[in-house]
């Protein structure tokens, strides 16, 4: 596997662990910026798309959605409530090692922040006393933070625009 990782742009990468890169300010999710505007999502090229349910989520509708250049793949996830976030984003094209991985990754950082985050990761976007899950360990992030995320307000409203 690479040790350098593909980087989309600046606003994706937080350190949470304080030794690295300054912390992301409270206006992170409208922070994020391309440098390769052709990297973004096409909304209209849909390369595969499923449901299924999880326990924690109930029924979720996973996209495949092609960037503007074909190099990278978004797994974009939506459940019934209308919350959607971007669990993973790949490279098309990228080599598989011998254990299975792809040996390019994209390091997207807080860009792939799921619709429920541990509270101790959440950051402050979670209203005290809101835990969801088993232990109430979870905090949902979509109100206060995927909701602002420009790529999450876009995936949203091609939805909207296939399915009128």
């Amino acid at each position: 596997m690479d040790r350098n990782p593909v980087e989309l742009g600046s606003g994706f990468f937080e350190d949470r662990s304080g030794r690295g890169k300054k912390k992301v300010s409270p206006d992170a999710p409208t922070s994020f910026c391309f440098t390769d505007e052709e990297d973004k999502p096409n909304y209209l090229n849909v390369v595969d798309a499923w449901e299924e349910g999880i326990t924690l989520y109930g029924r979720v509708i996973f996209e495949v959605i092609a960037s503007r250049n074909e190099r990278l793949r978004y797994l974009f996830c939506r459940d019934r409530s209308g919350r959607a976030w971007i669990a993973s984003i790949d490279i098309k094209e990228a080599e598989m090692t011998p254990q299975g991985l792809k040996r390019n990754w994209v390091r997207a950082g807080d860009l792939c922040t799921p619709a429920y985050e541990y509270l101790k990761q959440a950051d402050g976007y979670v209203p005290f006393g809101r835990g969801v899950g088993k232990n109430g360990q979870y905090g949902d992030m979509f109100e206060n933070y995927l909701s602002k995320v420009p790529l999450i307000r876009e995936y949203l409203a091609s939805v909207t625009a296939r399915i009128d």
